[in-house]
């Protein structure tokens, strides 16, 4: 798909989905980058509430962190499933 989005010209300026051929929770997908990188991790979780206070406590402070937060908030409370047939029959 990659190799597609840069050179076919009727894809600049498209937002394209790119996923694989299921779809992962972020645990999941940690788990996996954890066993693949062959290094010791450990998955950590914030509350949803503490990811709210943070992105607006830390803005005044670091406004890059507040936006990471606000970022974790949106990708914990919304839909990202993605029907890769509907992808492939499009591209």
């Amino acid at each position: 798909m990659v190799d597609l989005a840069v050179h076919d010209p009727s894809l600049r300026g498209q937002t394209l989905e790119i996923a694989g051929p299921e779809n992962l929770t972020f645990t999941e997908l940690a788990e996996r980058l954890i066993t693949a990188s062959g290094r010791p991790g450990r998955i950590r979780r914030i509350p949803l509430p503490m990811l709210r206070a943070m992105a607006v406590v830390a803005r005044p402070f670091s406004p890059v962190f507040a936006r990471q937060a606000q970022a974790a908030v949106i990708m914990n409370t919304t839909d990202m499933t993605v029907d890769v047939s509907a992808i492939r029959d499009r591209l």
